[in-house]
């Protein structure tokens, strides 16, 4: 294990000890899937393979492509939409993608599922009184995800996901444009602090990527709390040592 990853693995709270920090604060955050939720399948992937299952179309290989494709092609993107990803499945008729769209929402809602931790610490904030919100990097539209956290027994103050924000437009200080919001950049953590009215300092963000969930808070004089389900990833590589 090198120095990095002991260094984050040591970042990784406890239940206990993160109910001492929920108590600290006003507003609590969680991180949507791999926190609050997880998929019964081993990989995120693998809900490819069941909608291929299910629909005897090509669509493993496809839909994973497509997105990669897409992401690589706009890299001034922060995050991408389920639309502009079956943009990209161009091999496909414009009726199957809609069939095919259908049933990956369908197997989305039906394979996610509360994560018993994160329930506890979920219902500790609601018993406690705090304002709960959900946060989330994902390309799923937003009614899909509240579907999903109704389904497994949250409801939250606001729901604020990266793929609803993908055509707001940034100019930055050399000129160029990025477009979208993300907690991976930290900007998804601005837009909900201004949006809510939030004091940082009485604000605590939970989740399980390192960068995203742990550091972008912390830049933002968040309280943050890493959830050690993955915490440690390739992308932590890019951090530097200093910053962890």
């Amino acid at each position: 294990m090198d120095i990095k990853q002991t260094i984050i693995r040591n970042r990784v709270s406890s239940l206990s000890k993160i109910k001492k920090m929920i108590d600290s604060v006003d507003v609590v955050s969680f991180d949507i899937f791999d926190t609050l939720i997880v998929r019964d399948v081993p990989t995120p992937v693998d809900l490819f393979t069941v909608v291929e299952s299910r629909t005897g179309l090509p669509f493993t290989d496809v839909r994973h492509q497509a997105e990669v494709a897409l992401r690589a092609a706009h890299p001034e993107w922060e995050e991408v939409t389920l639309d502009q990803i079956y943009s990209y499945m161009t091999m496909i008729s414009e009726e199957d993608k809609e069939y095919l769209k259908k049933e990956e929402i369908r197997a989305e809602k039906e394979y996610c599922n509360a994560n018993p931790e994160m329930k506890e610490l979920y219902e500790y904030c609601i018993r406690s009184k705090k304002k709960v919100y959900a946060i989330s990097d994902m390309y799923l539209p937003k009614e899909v995800i509240r579907e999903i956290l109704d389904k497994a027994g949250y409801e939250m103050k606001e729901i604020y996901v990266s793929g609803e924000f993908a055509s707001v437009e940034y100019v930055q200080s050399d000129g160029q444009k990025t477009y979208g919001v993300s907690k991976d950049s930290g900007k998804l953590f601005d837009m909900f602090l201004e949006r809510e009215g939030v004091d940082p300092q009485k604000a605590l963000h939970i989740g399980d990527a390192f960068k995203a969930d742990y550091l972008r808070p912390k830049e933002r004089k968040m309280k943050s709390a890493l959830y050690g389900r993955k915490s440690y990833d390739a992308d932590c590589l890019t951090i530097p040592l200093q910053k962890l």
